[in-house]
């Protein structure tokens, strides 16, 4: 695909176009079309052309330009293409979309699903490209597309045709997991909110030319879990309502139960709900009146660990349970970041020292309050006791250790609140923490197909059936890259 400068005569008058070009095969020749006409651009200035070709860059289009493909950084270098497409297939995803494509209106090239597996597949292995899926699929060399040149609009109908199989594909993941891995006791529900990312084209205010931007569209989800830590589906759309119809005890599939994984008790609250739904939440660890200093100190004893890094103590209490985890060892950005906050407040405070030592500042008032200022501008607010002598004319900060220590406990410390009383402790806190790696990975979600719309168009790419399949491409490679790394490929 590539940008071309078309130059039309009309009697002695000549106009100037720019249009994107795509090359494509029909039989053993190679063709051209036009993708896009961006009009007349004789009146407009090299800079605003090429700002033109650089807005349809950000889109991904013009990236093709550049075959820098294989430079990218890939996902996991231990998951290869044929490990991934294994996990695929054990997951029975093949059968069930050729099945379902096979059900319907017959508008499908047969190989469709197969573009639904690359674009999942190209999602895995090149996060970070930026092209539309349509144009770099082939380096995967998938051999069920080597016969045919699907365009983006083939692309289109089968991001919309996985949106109509998303109840039916949540029950086949459901099933062929519990095949596997055997019945859940429970099914696990993760309240996400994320932007959707898309692109369209908008004209210049000048009315002469267009102009691609980026469009962000708020998404609330409720992401059904399959332990520990395999999305199967979701449900979009108000997420408070429909945790509100939760209080049927058994109103998982096939009466698996449904336990809530939740940051905090707000939403809760709001609904009333803390006696009528499973939950798992995290509380705020700053309230503890008593924090562990190591693994022997806290609490006496651990009850147990995960995987060697997280210590656990279970406290059932008649209404609910208090499940403490604490981190065995310290992350060594947690600890930089603290040292460096640390850091920053000292060599201030000692540039404060110097002014007031020199009489640049001389009224406690003043001097106290840049001291504070200095603490809230570095999070340190409790770190350091500063003083003011006003018959030397001094002024002295010392760091406190004990409120440091233990604010670098707090950051190693979960405290979570579960009224799921049959469920292991190891397995609440390895649900908590699998839930926030998939929020993660839902922030944001890209259009991968990444073909702009106009403005007034743009209503199109919003519709919620489009959406969902977008949403179920993230979540169909989530649960490829977890099956295959706990499957050891």
């Amino acid at each position: 695909m590539f940008f071309r400068r078309v130059v039309t005569r009309r009697g002695d008058k000549e106009y100037v176009y720019l249009k994107l070009i795509e090359n494509y095969r029909e039989g053993a020749k190679v063709k051209q079309r036009v993708i896009a006409n961006f009009g007349n651009i004789e009146h407009l200035t090299p800079e605003k052309v090429h700002a033109i070709i650089r807005g349809r860059s950000q889109a991904g289009e013009a990236g093709a330009l550049l075959d820098d493909f294989l430079a990218r950084d890939e996902q996991d270098a231990d998951l290869s293409l044929a490990a991934l497409r294994r996990a695929w297939n054990r997951l029975g995803l093949t059968g069930f979309l050729h099945e379902a494509a096979g059900a319907g209106d017959g508008e499908l090239h047969p190989a469709a699903p197969f573009l639904i597996e690359a674009m999942v597949l190209l999602h895995i292995l090149r996060p970070k490209e930026t092209r539309p899926v349509y144009t770099n699929y082939r380096h995967l060399g998938l051999p069920e597309l080597t016969s045919w040149q699907p365009t983006g609009t083939d692309f289109y109908r089968a991001v919309t045709f996985l949106a109509e199989t998303r109840a039916a594909l949540q029950n086949h993941l459901f099933h062929e997991l519990c095949a596997k891995r055997a019945k859940p006791p429970f099914l696990f529900l993760l309240p996400v909110q994320t932007d959707f990312l898309g692109h369209e084209y908008e004209i210049t205010p000048a009315g002469l030319s267009l102009e691609t931007k980026t469009y962000r569209r708020p998404l609330n989800i409720l992401l059904t879990v399959f332990p520990p830590d395999l999305p199967v589906g979701f449900q979009l759309g108000n997420v408070e309502q429909s945790v509100t119809g939760l209080a049927d005890p058994a109103g998982g599939q096939e009466g698996t139960r449904l336990c809530l994984l939740l940051e905090d008790m707000d939403l809760l609250a709001r609904r009333n709900l803390n006696h009528e739904v499973c939950y798992i939440a995290a509380l705020p660890v700053d309230k503890l009146t008593r924090v562990p200093v190591n693994a022997d100190d806290a609490w006496e004893t651990a009850d147990t660990t995960v995987d060697g890094k997280y210590w656990i103590k279970d406290l059932v209490k008649p209404d609910a349970r208090y499940i403490f985890a604490y981190e065995l060892q310290e992350e060594a950005a947690g600890r930089d970041h603290i040292a460096g906050l640390l850091a920053q407040a000292e060599r201030e405070f000692e540039r404060l020292k110097t002014a007031v030592r020199h009489r640049r500042l001389v009224r406690e008032k003043t001097i106290m309050a840049r001291a504070a200022e200095i603490m809230d501008r570095h999070s340190c607010p409790d770190f350091f006791r500063c003083s003011f002598d006003p018959v030397h004319r001094t002024f002295e900060y010392t760091r406190l250790e004990d409120i440091i220590n233990r604010h670098r406990v707090l950051r190693r410390t979960k405290v979570l609140k579960t009224s799921a009383f049959g469920l292991p402790a190891r397995d609440i806190v390895t649900a908590h923490l699998d839930g926030l790696l998939l929020k993660k990975a839902l922030q944001p979600v890209h259009d991968l197909l990444r073909i702009p719309v106009m403005q007034v168009q743009v209503e199109l790419h919003h519709n919620e059936r489009f959406l969902t399949g977008q949403l179920l491409l993230y979540i169909l490679g989530e649960a490829l890259l977890r099956s295959a790394a706990g499957d050891g490929g």
